[in-house]
């Protein structure tokens, strides 16, 4: 994989002169590569990652951290109080509705494709179409 900021243990700035260097450093061949994952790692956990974090679409990586004021973080993420002048309608103290994202992410349920009455459902069906 191409040379990036998260591997470096950074995140992106997502600055035009960033790339240049990043991209001047990894030649022809790893140029490709270079970008796209600089601009992933701007998106993931740059300035973007916290406005959509904000309205539920979580970052993948851990990066967003350290792009995020530690109170918004703590509130977004691991489903502390509100700290600070209201916002969008929350006000100092509220708590996130799910809690955590951990614990949000620990709620997920899948549907699986066969309902549990799977098997009567096909022996009434076929009853019908033999009558």
């Amino acid at each position: 994989m191409g040379r990036s900021s998260a591997r470096k243990g950074g995140t992106s700035t997502g600055r035009t002169d960033e790339t240049v260097q990043m991209l001047s450093q990894a030649g022809a061949t790893g140029a490709f590569t270079v970008a796209i994952t600089h601009d992933a790692d701007y998106w993931l956990a740059g300035p973007p990652a916290i406005a959509v974090s904000e309205h539920g679409y979580y970052s993948p990586t851990t990066n967003v951290k350290d792009a995020m004021p530690a109170d918004k973080y703590a509130f977004w993420y691991e489903g502390k109080p509100w700290v600070g002048a209201p916002d969008r309608g929350i006000k100092e103290g509220d708590l996130r509705d799910g809690g955590s994202l951990e614990t949000r992410a620990g709620n997920v349920a899948y549907w699986h494709q066969w309902p549990d009455e799977y098997d009567y459902l096909m022996q009434k069906w076929d009853e019908f179409l033999s009558a």
